[in-house]
């Protein structure tokens, strides 16, 4: 503390001189003299807590009224004396009296300074900053003291709770090392409270002694009367009740109540085992915090109870809390609370307005009045309240639905803190809107599908001769017609990606990843169904005969993708998902896995119940849709169609053509399969619809070209190779 002498000196507005060095380590041993209590002779002790960035180096401790303090006085074995009641007033114990019945926050401290004075041990009084805790309720100063409390002790079971956790899988994966850090380094669970409610601990006291009394048999009493009569009856039966006549004048009932996280720990055996669900239980959810309580209690609960390393669960589940705009915790205090039913349906709770929960009124807003020079005040207008300005409840979207809210809840990353205000939210209900959108495009397209059977054949046999990678497709019509043919190579390529979506998917909700699962889903609507596959099978879909086969095959297609869609994102958006399951065409929902036509239903005893999404089980995925070799000729197919994109674009600012739909396409090609490939496109026309014009015609060449008729070359009109 030597670098302290100036400091202090400036403190005490006194010349300080150094008349000698000593050694914190060389003053232990020593003692001094106690100020108010002369005879009595208190150590000098080491203390990892004491700084040299103010003071002295020198501080006084309090064992009963810290925790940095309790310590030292633990390991240096001083006794724990608590010189404060439980009403924050010095007991007879302090001062030899002479603070009985003061406040330590009021006429006590008066009272101390004072003594001090008079012995003449007051060297300087200021006020300065310091940290303290305060209650987060009422913004009281915390009292500090130690009592006598309940205690399990965690040395037999902790190494057990330790190797449990190797059977269980935590999420995310960084809450296994944090678990496990505070289960090695937790030695005790106080399990006592000091509350007016709660389950009582069943402690009775020796009335002289205050020794507790509690065994097997007091314990089975009190068991007893609690199945009788509830935990409350331990408040309003008497001590003869429990433990018999005349025991009342021996003992008294403890007050103090059990943990709440003892309480709720031990619902894996009171709520689990006792309601005769499955054990152990499947999944536990809860915020970060219940590391240390609610996951913890349970698995220490149960591990005493088997002493084994058994976990009560399979996975534990982490989620963070919800912050405003400005990653501020919500509180009323700040105005920033946004509740669900805001977003839902515009409401809010009836005691919460605009005016209560932003107290503090803004300058913009008051009525400001100045001097004219007359005497007489004249009235400025009001400003209006910046944007900025009003708070995050006011700036909210309304009445956007329920499927929003969960929309939102299911894209954010739940393992952290999550932000939610007006442009999140705004964001979230145009992604919905899209998801709403295309499935009601979907159904559209399907108005007239009247086919009382479809199939997609599996197996070798049932592979087109030509093209040994795609399947057949046979639709059979109402009337008994029947038309077979090659599923073409977009529907075909559309229900790749579609088997490898679902895949996708289903592992993300398995590993509860379900941000990532909405994102496959929205990606998969987004670049693939309504930029690719919707814009290509347009002209058949609107054009073609009614019950062609290229436009029931596209329908099919349609079909599956609806089905997939609905039922993965039915978990997240249920609304929406019933109301499109409701509007779709019977005879597609009758193809649907699981329902009429598709032998057996989830539960469902009347047709009535069939007609709910949830009743169809789960994705409706089939291996057989993938196909590397159709993939891998789409990887070409792509190619190409950047490359028309971009001679379609030279065309139109070099003013050729007004619309890509004005052009047509000329192909060469020096490959053989990609030319069979074209061909083939060509032949269905849907070549074209991937070019993104009116006509496309592709022959075979020494050299791959792809340009406008009439034109030549990428410097005259826009040509380009292929290979």
């Amino acid at each position: 503390a030597l670098d302290l002498v100036d400091t202090l000196a400036g403190v005490l507005e006194l010349p300080l001189h150094i008349e000698g060095l000593v050694r914190g380590s060389e003053l232990k041993g020593c003692f001094y003299h106690h100020p108010f209590e002369e005879d009595r002779k208190c150590p000098l002790l080491p203390g990892e807590h004491v700084t040299s960035e103010d003071g002295t180096g020198l501080v006084h401790i309090a064992p009963a009224h810290g925790m940095e303090d309790f310590l030292v006085g633990k390991s240096f074995g001083l006794d724990v004396k608590s010189l404060v009641s439980a009403d924050g007033t010095f007991t007879d114990k302090a001062a030899k009296g002479a603070l009985t019945g003061q406040h330590i926050h009021g006429g006590g401290t008066d009272t101390i300074k004072q003594l001090l004075r008079t012995k003449g041990l007051l060297l300087k009084e200021r006020s300065y900053c310091h940290r303290y805790p305060y209650d987060w309720r009422t913004k009281e100063p915390v009292v500090q003291r130690a009592t006598k409390q309940w205690f399990a002790n965690l040395d037999q079971i902790g190494d057990l709770a330790v190797d449990a956790l190797d059977s269980v899988s935590l999420v995310p994966e960084g809450s296994q090392s944090r678990m496990r850090a505070m289960l090695s380094s937790r030695k005790e669970w106080c399990i006592s409270r000091q509350r007016i409610w709660g389950v009582p601990i069943p402690a009775f006291y020796d009335a002289v002694t205050d020794e507790p009394l509690m065994n097997s048999a007091t314990i089975q009493s009190v068991m007893e009367k609690f199945q009788q009569y509830g935990s409350d009856c331990w408040w309003t039966l008497s001590v003869d009740d429990f433990l018999g006549e005349g025991m009342g004048s021996k003992y008294v009932k403890g007050a103090d109540t059990l943990d709440v996280w003892f309480d709720s720990g031990v619902s894996w055996d009171s709520v689990v085992r006792g309601r005769g669900l499955n054990f152990p239980s499947d999944v536990v959810l809860e915020g970060s915090d219940q590391h240390r309580g609610w996951f913890q209690s349970s698995l220490l609960t149960a591990v005493a109870v088997s002493n084994a390393p058994e976990a009560p669960y399979k996975t534990v589940i982490t989620h963070g809390f919800v912050l405003d705009e400005k990653n501020r915790k919500m509180s009323k205090s700040l105005g920033n609370v946004i509740y669900p039913s805001q977003i839902v349906d515009g409401t809010a709770p009836s005691e919460v307005t605009d005016e209560k929960a932003n107290p503090v009124k803004d300058q913009h807003q008051e009525e400001q009045h100045e001097s004219d020079g007359s005497g007489k005040k004249k009235r400025k207008k009001k400003k209006k309240k910046k944007k900025s300005e009003q708070s995050p409840a006011s700036r909210m979207p309304s009445a956007l639905g329920a499927d929003v809210l969960r929309l939102w809840v299911a894209t954010s990353n739940y393992t952290q803190d999550v932000t939610i205000g007006g442009e999140t939210i705004d964001r979230i209900s145009s992604q919905y809107r899209k998801i709403r959108n295309t499935m009601r495009f979907i159904i559209g397209c399907l108005d007239d599908w009247d086919c009382v059977a479809w199939t997609l054949p599996q197996g070798e046999e049932h592979k087109s001769n030509d093209w040994p990678t795609r399947p057949t497709l046979i639709v059979r019509e109402q009337d008994g017609r029947e038309s077979k043919g090659t599923l073409p190579f977009v529907d075909a390529y559309l229900l790749h990606l579609l088997n490898e979506t679902c895949n996708e998917i289903d592992e993300s909700y398995r590993n509860y990843s379900f941000a990532q699962a909405v994102s496959i889903a929205t990606h998969f609507i987004n670049s693939r169904l309504s930029s690719f596959y919707l814009d290509t099978s347009k002209d058949r879909l609107y054009a073609d005969s009614k019950a062609s086969f290229q436009r029931r095959s596209a329908q099919f297609v349609l079909a599956r993708v609806l089905e997939n869609l609905l039922k993965a994102l039915a978990p997240v958006i249920p609304h929406v998902a019933q109301e499109i399951y409701e509007f779709t065409p019977k005879a597609i929902v009758d193809g649907f896995k699981g329902g009429l036509g598709g032998g057996g239903c989830y539960g469902a005893r009347t047709q009535e119940e069939l007609r709910c999404i949830f009743t169809h089980g789960w994705l409706a995925n089939e291996e057989s849709w993938h196909s590397k070799e159709i993939a891998g000729q789409m990887e070409g197919l792509e190619v190409l169609m950047e490359e028309a994109n971009r001679v379609l674009e030279n065309a139109r600012e070099r003013e050729l053509i007004r619309s890509s739909l004005e052009a047509e396409i000329e192909v060469t090609t020096n490959g053989k399969a990609f030319f069979t490939l074209l061909e083939s496109l060509q032949e269905n026309k849907q070549l074209s619809s991937l070019m993104r014009s009116s006509h496309a015609i592709v022959s075979f060449g020494e050299e791959g070209s792809l340009q406008l008729p009439g034109t030549e070359g990428e410097g005259e009109g826009g040509g380009g190779g292929v290979g």
